[in-house]
């Protein structure tokens, strides 16, 4: 691929972007607040879990179950064997996602900017095989305010020393899209064929259904 003069850095999402990960903690929630004796539906997990960071979708579980307020650290560390279970058995790739973050890293810096916790982004990324492409890593620990406030893309950009208007976000959900317009950077949408649709008409720069056809010509 190659480089754009345009361009100065690269910010992906990770979850739903660089790997299949949401549809994972998605039931993980549900098998945790079972464990609990509360009921949760997948489609209510969903709606809590699919586009939010871990500290928004922290908030939405202790608002409905009050026991459930043990602090974000707290619950995440009870939430992740429910989670792993999943992930050790799945395959967590998305075809063209990798690729591309191979592709841009060999110019441009790259971040992963992510509402999951570090721990969650480093592994993940090490099973992707990816870890070396990114220069930063931001996660829910490191920013106090979720997507679609543009927080972390802001942080990321003056952590790698690139103006916003020449840094490109990579999504998957409307809420980071929003922050990454927010955050005055170009912004790529992926809209896999099998997810859940999300409202990013209007605000993405340029929307694909594999990020293996990005051609960084295409952006404005």
């Amino acid at each position: 691929m190659n480089k754009d003069p345009r361009f100065g850095a690269y910010l992906f999402d990770m979850d739903g972007t660089l790997a299949q990960t949401e549809p994972l903690w998605v039931p993980a929630l549900c098998d945790m607040l079972r464990d609990d004796g509360h009921a949760l539906s997948a489609a209510d997990s969903a709606r809590i879990v699919v586009g939010h960071s871990w500290n928004s979708i922290y908030a939405d579980i202790a608002a409905l179950f009050p026991d459930e307020a043990v602090g974000a650290d707290a619950l995440a560390e009870r939430l992740r064997p429910h989670y792993l279970r999943l992930r050790d058995t799945t395959d967590i790739r998305i075809p063209g996602s990798c690729e591309m973050a191979r592709a841009v890293s060999a110019h441009p810096p790259c971040a992963v900017v992510s509402g999951s916790c570090r721990i969650d982004i480093e592994e993940t990324l090490g099973i992707l095989g990816i870890r070396d492409a990114f220069s930063l890593l931001l996660g829910a620990e490191d920013v106090p305010r979720g997507k679609p406030d543009p927080m972390g893309f802001l942080m990321a950009a003056e952590r790698l020393g690139v103006d916003p208007s020449r840094c490109v976000v990579v999504e998957d959900s409307a809420a980071g899209v929003r922050a990454g317009k927010a955050a005055g950077m170009r912004v790529v949408a992926l809209a896999l064929p099998d997810a859940p649709p999300q409202d990013i008409a209007g605000y993405a720069d340029l929307r694909l259904a594999s990020l293996a056809d990005y051609d960084p010509a295409a952006l404005p």
